[in-house]
């Protein structure tokens, strides 16, 4: 099995609400776009539905936000994205359609692009100048602890077959020639015991004090049968000393596939649950900015803690009158969010996070929105940390001001904002300075 999480970035393109409205009817205000997110069994039935947020921004909305759903490939088909057109007086009109099949989602893995949308025949959605409509999705796809850890197994199992396969013939090999050997000496052995019998009867019958030549022949041939009883008893072992020697390299073989990284390396940490993710319906503390998330080729850091102090905001761009600003931290697929600060355009937040990182962290991503209801805030803008730059001076902190894109991608949009960070990296082993405040 599978966890997959997609990031519901934006769309563009989408027809207008006079090229879609039916001839004869007005135009209803106060109408709302829901996405709705549907995975389907082999046999059609609906396996689950997860919805974003609505928004008013028909023609080219911004969702900025993650669902998350748990799949077989053996047993669910297809993901469907559902555009839907929510009037004022609840009717429901559909938008626009995407159809996936999961199979190719779980085999592409992590991958992010330009998706382009349908209509409910099946036609390419456009607009009224004839633009093909798109949405922009990423993928996130996580194989499930207990099915990985039967791959690695059964790789592991087959590449010590594969090495057992060619020691084996070499063993059989070397067994033959040793059992020819037997045979050889053992008819050498049986020549000298002859020949050294009858060089005692000669010298029992000629007397020891008058052939000292047979005395010396007699020791020349007892020393010859001990060298030779020794050699047979060598190769009579020598079947069981290769197989031990054998056994010794296929262990010490073993013991290279389970070292920390091999095949048979059994992860430490527990298998995600569902709970990571609540019941799969997305809030607003769930919104994100990043079209990179996470990072593909990170940079080995060693595990470590990374520490975060939400210092200020400066000059942010209200979508109204009345700013209430809150952020949001996320570091791979661990997330923090600091209190609302009411009517500010400039909040002092001074609060304080620790993040259990991984030898990989990739980015911090902080990201700025507007309380505007509880079912519904406005997005400000997002900072990318280099979280690499920071590991470089272990246990220094860094308190920067960072620039507010529109977009996670710095190169990309205009300054909504500045954003006061405080960080600081504790490598494992090291000693942990205390509070983040402290730093």
């Amino acid at each position: 099995g599978f966890k997959v999480t997609v990031m519901l970035e934006e769309a563009e393109n989408l027809p207008t609400a006079a090229s879609r409205w039916e001839q004869g009817q007005e135009w209803q205000a106060g109408a709302e776009l829901l996405a709705t997110l549907i995975v389907t069994r082999r046999d059609g039935a609906v396996h689950e539905s997860l919805s974003a947020a609505r928004t008013r921004h028909v023609a080219a909305p911004q969702w900025k936000q993650s669902l998350a759903f748990y799949v077989d490939t053996a047993k669910h088909a297809d993901m469907i994205l559902r555009l839907v057109l929510v009037l004022s007086d609840g009717a429901e009109q559909t938008w626009g359609l995407l159809r996936l099949p999961l199979a190719e989602v779980v085999s592409h893995g992590e991958h992010q692009g330009w998706f382009f949308l349908s209509d409910d025949a099946g036609d390419p959605l456009r607009n009224h100048r004839g633009d093909a409509a798109r949405v922009y999705l990423a993928f996130q796809v996580h194989e499930r602890v207990a099915a990985r850890l039967e791959r690695q197994l059964a790789d592991a199992q087959a590449e010590i077959a594969y090495l057992k396969g060619d020691h084996v013939s070499e063993l059989r090999q070397q067994l033959d020639e040793c059992r020819r050997d037997k045979r050889l000496l053992e008819a050498t052995v049986g020549d000298l015991q002859v020949e050294f019998r009858a060089a005692k009867a000669a010298l029992v019958d000629a007397g020891a004090g008058t052939h000292l030549a047979l005395i010396a022949q007699v020791e020349d041939l007892h020393v010859q049968l001990r060298a030779a009883w020794v050699a047979q008893q060598h190769l009579a072992n020598a079947p069981n000393a290769r197989q031990k020697q054998y056994d010794d390299e296929l262990k010490a073989e073993i013991a290279r596939l389970s070292r920390p990284g091999g095949p048979l390396d059994t992860p430490s940490s527990a298998p995600a649950t569902r709970s990571e993710f609540g019941d799969g319906k997305v809030t607003h503390t769930q919104e994100h900015a990043t079209r990179g998330v996470p990072s593909f080729i990170p940079t080995p850091l060693g595990r470590g803690v990374l520490k975060v102090v939400v210092v200020e905001a400066a000059n942010l761009e209200a979508p109204s009158a009345r700013c209430n600003p809150y952020c949001t931290l996320l570091l791979g697929m661990a997330k923090k969010q600091t209190s609302v600060s009411h009517g500010n355009s400039n909040p002092s937040f001074q609060e304080a996070f620790t993040f259990q990182a991984g030898s990989t962290p990739g980015d911090l991503l902080v990201t700025v929105l507007h309380r505007e209801t509880a079912a519904h805030d406005e997005y400000i803008g997002t900072a990318s940390i280099s979280i690499s730059r920071v590991a470089n001076t272990p246990g220094k902190a860094t308190d920067e001001w960072y620039l507010l894109r529109q977009h996670a991608d710095a190169r990309k949009g205009s300054s909504r904002g500045e954003l006061r960070i405080r960080l600081a990296w504790i490598p494992e082993g090291n000693s942990d300075p205390g509070s983040p405040n402290r730093f």
